[in-house]
């Protein structure tokens, strides 16, 4: 989790546009706000700490900046350039330092000149901690704090699976590894008063492996680091994440300010906690300063994604966030809609895998405020039935992002004039194939769902000895994976036709018939042998990407996937089943002018390769920047080569020929990497969505409820007939569609 949480937050700001001009704006009327720059875009912070009054930023955009918290300005003060080796920026009274991790250094700065001549301000080199150095396995700290004199991190080792700590300290003079007292369980510290720190203090271990929200509350730690004397002050009334914890402490009123579940809560001197404020997401990079830093006026700046925000830390503040409903992905386009409601709290309603009725008890008490739905799992149209969508037609936005879907997408959120549902992007399950590697084994791709049948028995029977480190198909079980995808396929050629749906159907005789006879046992693998995964395959099921199609090649032509949607039998079309994501707003919405304005900025914001997919007539390919010219300028510089080749002799042909040798093997590895999404991929998908329908909850529960799942299992394990399974199943349906 550390890992990951790390490498999609640097993804993350890597995505982050690139300007210039800082905001000079007016006076901050509405809190959180998200420090930005004049263009409205991310600054890309990866450091923050408070100095004389301000909040100092450091930047991917702007270098070192201010801002002032109390006119809500932010103006630069140095460039990058002289702050590239500088990863976190530490402060105490007039000192200002910066920590390198790559030197291991902390470096006096200089608002005005950047790092100090190293003649008079010499850098402090922190010295090994020996056997135990944290340094040597993981450089990155959770929390860095300065103090009479002592530079104070906190590591978290990969050992105990991260859930145990290690404080370290130098002395500032030189630098010369000091030794410590921490109290045992520490999760989180921060600086305190009289040579003191504050700490979080939970057994992690025990929280995570217990599931006891008890468990988490930790309790908070005044300590000497020296002497190892401590005071417990109270516990948090709310739970704390294993890591990482956000927390600090404001020497202004004697408060503490901690985060749990993306809620900003204050503590008083007294042990009295309030709700403050919301973050909209809490997605923290270790190693990248300060997460939480308090400010004057009761103000603290919260570092997440790339982004400084100020919150005002009172009581009250943020008693109504605007709530998102699913398992949210954090991405770019996410982070782009939260920029248009500025000023807006944003909290978060996870997706409840285990309980199917969760959304409904959150609908009928009047939350959340922003759906994000699927079609395979969410009874869509029976929530627009019952009203607790809100109608989005009045926006322009909207109407022009839905006019332009596929008219089968189109229909899903439509209520006569009415709008409901809003298509944000779609998943696809397609079997794929590798064209290049049939053609060298002198192989035939299947074109219909019997094709394919008899092309796995034929390689059980023929071909699979002679390749034994290739796979026909990426499965353990060949049969019961085609039976299941017979039953898929006879099922979707009704849904496609608009027919009802039911089992006892001929094509899902004929389909399950062929699969029963099947003789391809000799390639089931073990189940508990897991080394086939690994082994090149000629066909396997995955997600219907452009990108993915189109880049496949990139690793060389025999690698080479396309998506291979078959006909059930030759004559049926079939129906190619799509799980659509939805966004919708709830009727009953308190916030439906946020709400409104977050739905208009992520249909705005959907990637390029997404609107190919929602949108027929988007059909430009994609192309990674610059690659165009430099492929130009490449076949420039070849045309140029073989005439200046034509008129040499001797030596100095041969050099120029091997300089054209050299271009043209760059030439080739730069053509399959034209084209993040190529035109031939686009007009592929084209023509699979004209078999193209909308995947609802009933097909799911079909193909996944229990009861009709353990009603397959018996007949695929020979318990009952397939006459009696297809009566039994419909009865089941029929069942079904009563209770409903």
């Amino acid at each position: 989790m550390r890992k990951s949480i790390i490498a999609f937050c640097l993804a993350g700001i890597l995505l982050l546009a690139a300007g210039s001009a800082l905001a000079q704006g007016p006076e901050i009327s509405s809190y959180p706000f998200t420090i930005a720059a004049e263009d409205g875009k991310a600054l890309g912070v990866r450091s923050q700490c408070a100095y004389q009054g301000s909040l100092l930023l450091l930047t991917d955009r702007g270098g070192l900046v201010v801002h002032e918290p109390a006119s809500g300005t932010t103006r630069p003060l140095l460039e990058e350039g002289s702050l590239s080796q500088v990863r976190w920026l530490l402060s105490e009274g007039d000192s200002l330092w910066g920590y390198s991790d790559g030197s291991r250094q902390l470096l006096p700065l200089s608002t005005q000149s950047g790092l100090l001549p190293a003649e008079t301000h010499p850098p402090v080199s922190l010295a090994s901690q020996g056997q135990e150095d944290p340094l040597d396995e993981y450089s990155l700290p959770e929390h860095m704090v300065i103090d009479a004199g002592r530079l104070y991190a906190l590591y978290r080792p990969q050992s105990m699976n991260g859930y145990k700590t290690l404080l370290v300290a130098w002395s500032l003079e030189d630098g010369s590894a000091l030794p410590l007292k921490q109290p045992e369980h520490l999760q989180a510290v921060t600086s305190y008063r009289e040579g003191m720190l504050l700490g979080l203090v939970m057994d992690a271990w025990t929280a995570a492996n217990t599931g006891d929200p008890k468990a988490r509350q930790a309790e908070l730690v005044a300590f000497d680091p020296v002497t190892g004397q401590q005071t417990i002050l109270g516990k948090t009334e709310q739970p704390i994440p294993e890591h990482p914890c956000a927390f600090t402490w404001n020497p202004d009123g004697d408060t503490v300010y901690y985060l749990s579940d993306r809620k900003l809560f204050m503590r008083d001197a007294g042990g009295r906690e309030a709700l403050c404020s919301h973050l909209n997401n809490d997605f923290f990079m270790e190693g990248s300063g300060d997460w939480l830093v308090p400010l004057k006026g009761a103000l603290c700046a919260a570092l997440s994604m790339g982004q400084s925000t100020l919150h005002r830390m009172e009581a009250g503040q943020q008693d109504l966030p605007l709530s998102l409903y699913s398992q949210y992905e954090q991405n770019k386009t996410h982070f782009e809609a939260l920029k248009n409601i500025q000023g807006t709290a944003v909290s978060y309603v996870d997706r409840d895998w285990d309980r199917e009725d969760r959304l409904a008890q959150l609908l009928q008490a009047g939350g959340p405020d922003v759906l994000l739905l699927e079609s395979h799992l969410d009874e869509l149209q029976r929530m627009v039935d019952k009203g607790y969508l809100m109608d989005l037609s009045t926006s322009p936005v909207i109407k022009n992002h839905l006019a332009r879907c596929y008219p089968f997408l189109q229909q899903e959120g439509l209520r006569g004039t009415g709008i409901y549902l809003v298509p944000v992007s779609l998943e696809i399950i397609t079997l794929t194939a590798k064209p290049a590697l049939f053609a060298q084994l002198g192989l035939n791709m299947p074109a219909t769902f019997t094709e394919l049948l008899k092309f796995l028995n034929q390689w059980a029977r023929e071909w699979a000895e002679e390749h034994p480190n290739l796979l026909a198909l990426t499965t353990e079980n060949p049969r019961e994976a085609m039976q299941r995808a017979a039953m898929l396929q006879a099922l979707s050629s009704l849904a496609a036709g608009g027919a009802p749906l039911q089992f006892d159907t001929p094509l899902m005789r004929e389909l399950l018939g062929a699969t029963q006879a099947m003789d391809t046992d000799s390639l089931n693998k073990a189940a508990d042998d897991s080394s086939w995964m690994h082994l090149p395959s000629l066909m396997m099921y995955t997600n219907y990407s452009l990108p993915s199609f189109t880049t496949s090649i990139v690793d060389g032509p025999l690698e080479y996937q396309e998506p291979l949607v078959l006909q059930p039998v030759m004559g049926v079309a079939g129906g190619l089943p799509v799980r659509l994501r939805c966004l919708a707003i709830n009727a009953r919405t308190k916030n439906p002018e946020a709400a409104l304005k977050y739905a208009e900025a992520y249909v705005a914001n959907l990637p390029d390769e997404v609107k190919i997919m929602l949108y027929p007539g988007e059909n430009t390919p994609l192309q990674p920047p610059g690659i165009e010219e430099r492929i130009l300028a490449m076949q420039d510089n070849e045309q140029q080569l073989t005439e200046q080749i034509s008129q040499a002799e001797g030596a100095q042909r041969s050099q120029l020929e091997e300089e054209l040798q050299a271009l043209q093997a760059r030439l080739a590895s730069q053509l399959p990497q034209r084209y993040t999404v190529s035109p031939e991929v686009i007009a592929t998908y084209r023509e699979h969505m004209a078999r193209a329908f909308v995947q609802n909850r009933q097909l799911t529960r079909l193909l996944e409820d229990p009861e009709f799942h353990q009603l397959f299992r018996r007949w695929q394990q020979g318990q009952i007939s397939l006459d009696s399974y297809l009566k039994e199943a419909d009865s089941k349906l029929r069942l079904m569609q009563l209770e409903e």
